[in-house]
């Protein structure tokens, strides 16, 4: 790149007001990652947690027990079961954390190009999860180990380098109020398209709209 194309660049981002700092949950992500890995997601969600989908069985006390100790366990493993007294405190700690780990969801849009139809929809059931991995040139041990949020900034971060364009609001305007925090099934909340569709099971999580309910964390 000349340096009459490096000034013109400088003058472009100047004109747009780009802000030079790295917005802040880029930052936290990668220096105060969240709990939940996908190797832990895949856990909560082959146990049927209600820590996905908020259907807690306060009815049953044998139930509810079970189903809190073993998703705590998988969330943090190695740190011993709350008390009782704290139950309440405790599962509010674990939902922070998976939502927290799907806050960073960047829905990516690829431009169109002139006179291509767009690329069909593809439905293999291999599920999302397989083809998230497969994109990130890991052993799979490794992508199954890393924090959620980390891998979806770093797959909005490929995909943005390849030339896609953002769908939803940047990683700039994330930072600062309170991201919603509603109770729910946090599977559909944080991997749910455009309203309106169904959950894109059989689709890589960036190509949908996250819901973004992540408690604001402080910088």
């Amino acid at each position: 790149m000349t340096t009459a194309e490096l000034e013109a660049e400088a003058d472009r981002l100047a004109a747009l007001r780009v802000d030079p700092r790295t917005p802040a949950v880029v930052r936290r992500a990668f220096l105060r990652p969240a709990a939940i890995t996908l190797r832990k997601f895949l856990a909560l969600e082959d146990a049927a947690s209600p820590v996905l989908d908020g259907k807690w069985p306060f009815e049953d006390s044998a139930a509810m027990a079970e189903a809190f100790c073993t998703a705590f366990a998988i969330v943090y493993p190695g740190e011993p079961i709350p008390e009782a007294k704290e139950l309440s405190r405790a599962i509010d700690r674990m939902v922070q954390e998976v939502r927290r780990g799907f806050s960073t969801v960047m829905p990516m849009r690829w431009p169109r190009q002139h006179g291509a139809d767009p690329a069909p929809a593809r439905e293999d059931g291999l599920g999302w999860v397989a083809r998230f991995i497969a994109r990130f040139p890991w052993q799979p041990d490794q992508v199954l180990d890393t924090p959620l949020d980390v891998l979806f900034i770093l797959a909005a971060a490929q995909n943005a380098n390849e030339g896609a364009d953002c769908a939803g609001e940047d990683y700039r305007e994330r930072d600062g109020g309170n991201l919603k925090a509603e109770t729910g099934n946090l599977k559909e909340e944080a991997l749910a398209g455009a309203e309106g569709t169904e959950i894109p099971r059989d689709s890589k999580p960036e190509n949908g709209r996250a819901e973004h309910d992540q408690k604001s964390d402080e910088k």
